[in-house]
């Protein structure tokens, strides 16, 4: 038998799934990050042995610089509000408003 406080109410239902998303919103946001360090340090490399005369290591840094901060901004600091909408929707159309 399940008492009061063991019954799933909207409210920790919302919690729990913003937990959720949010994890793994940070999560990728990491691994992006990982492979953005690990790839340009490999370019940089690459760059320095074969062609030092020009460094074009930097084009790719800057580049996949700008697509982590708007990973960042749009999947990890905003996430919050994209929520709140979908969760808005879903309770319009679940009251069939």
């Amino acid at each position: 038998m399940t008492s009061k406080n063991d019954m799933l109410t909207l409210s920790k239902y919302q919690r729990a799934y913003r937990e959720i998303q949010t994890s793994q919103a940070k999560t990728g946001f990491l691994i992006n990050l990982t492979a953005c360090a690990i790839v340009n340090s490999i370019l940089f490399t690459i760059n320095m042995l074969l062609v030092p005369n020009f460094t074009w290591f930097f084009f790719p840094i800057v580049s996949w610089g700008i697509g982590l901060i708007m990973h960042y901004i749009f999947g990890v600091r905003l996430l919050h509000r994209q929520l709140k909408a979908e969760e808005s929707k879903a309770i319009q159309k679940a009251m069939g408003i």
